[in-house]
């Protein structure tokens, strides 16, 4: 067995692994056995480049993917799978670091006017609770700083919520008024309408689901999970007809 140091796997699938090391080193693993994918001679004499042959062992394992029958299959859903990919679309899902922008400039604005709203680091100070990740307002960020790595917005709301009983009755009123102006601003940023038109699908959910749904049997029901907080999977299922049992709602 090859010995690879700090692989980092760029590809898996059921029979089939890649991973890269150093220096553009590229090792293939099929069925337990691992070895080195190196520059080789096709059968037109043509040399076939290391990058070549990773693209397309990619998309063979794809394929399989795509076109295999599956006894389970579950999918996982994050905040990608709400960014419209028509970026002339009117309206698009967000990152927690963008949700965390839009709600921070917005608290920024009205806060000038509605005294009884704080800015969110005013917020993360009357709480105790502090923003590391989030830069001083009017200073540059730090070095390397990348909001969608680094931003842990609904960590710093469950600790806003879990000091708020502690705050006098001023600081208290203040805090759950903000709280509030959030939650509503959540709802509005994650209300995402989905067309019931494939051809309109900007957010490919439609596309998705058909295509998760044929590669399981029969028998077999669709597992999606997902951490955003728009319905844009469940409207999806409408369009096309599909019944969805959703644990959280016992329906």
């Amino acid at each position: 067995m090859t010995n690879i140091k700090s692989p980092v796997t760029i590809f898996c699938s059921r029979d089939l692994t890649i991973t890269k090391e150093a220096k553009e080193a590229y090792y293939k693993e099929v069925r337990g056995e691992i070895s080195r994918i190196v520059s080789e001679t096709d059968q037109d004499g043509q040399e076939k480049s290391v990058s070549a042959q990773v693209s397309e062992m990619e998309a063979e394992g794809v394929k399989q993917l795509l076109y295999g029958s599956w006894d389970n299959v579950s999918i996982l859903l994050g905040a990608g799978a709400s960014i419209a990919k028509d970026s002339n679309a009117n309206f698009s899902g967000k990152t927690i670091a963008g949700l965390a922008t839009a709600i921070d400039d917005a608290l920024n604005k009205v806060s000038n006017t509605d005294k009884r709203i704080l800015k969110l680091r005013d917020l993360g100070n009357v709480c105790r609770v502090q923003m590391p990740w989030w830069p001083q307002q009017g200073q540059p960020s730090p070095k390397n700083f990348d909001k969608n790595l680094h931003v842990n917005f609904e960590k710093f709301l469950t600790k806003v919520e879990n000091y708020r009983p502690y705050l006098n009755d001023e600081e208290s009123h203040k805090a759950i008024y903000t709280l509030n102006r959030i939650y509503a601003l959540i709802k509005y940023y994650c209300t995402l309408t989905l067309q019931d038109d494939e051809s309109h699908d900007r957010f490919g959910h439609i596309g998705l689901l058909k295509k998760a749904l044929a590669l399981g049997s029969s028998e077999s029901r669709l597992r999606i999970f997902t951490t955003n907080y728009d319905t844009l999977i469940e409207q999806a299922a409408s369009a096309i007809h599909a019944i969805v049992i959703d644990p959280r709602l016992h329906n």
